[in-house]
């Protein structure tokens, strides 16, 4: 008999991000024709897809140490309230894309507010 192993992996699913990017692209002239049929309101669209990939496939620009486990627990399953004081947590929190199993972790939301500051808000100007 084949072993089985049962221990979580943190894979990209590819027909979900396939998905997701025919969504963004589909979105994006629809947020274009809001736009122009409300002249009053300024709408802006804001890509945190492209942002969060390039950081799971280079990590080292960004000096992850961790792209697919999160800080907190076993870094697979645990989320929420599930990472509490009772859950051993890793040693440098920000080399750590995610908090939990789910959540990005502080050093990457600094990441990807820096990012929209450069690129979102001068489109608000």
């Amino acid at each position: 008999m084949v072993p089985i192993d049962h221990t979580p992996q943190r894979i990209c699913v590819v027909a979900q991000n396939n998905d997701a990017a025919a969504y963004n692209s589909l979105l994006q002239p629809s947020i274009d024709a809001l736009s122009a049929s409300l002249v009053q309101s300024r709408f802006v669209y804001v890509d945190i897809y492209t942002p969060l990939m390039d950081m799971i496939q280079n990590p080292n620009r960004n000096s992850f140490e961790s792209t697919t486990l999160g800080c907190c627990g076993t870094g697979t399953v645990e989320v929420g309230p599930l990472c509490n004081a009772m859950t051993p947590v890793c040693s440098a929190p920000s080399s750590f894309m995610f908090w939990d199993s789910v959540h990005p972790s502080e050093a990457t939301d600094r990441d990807l507010a820096e990012q929209m500051i450069q690129e979102v808000l001068p489109k608000f100007g």
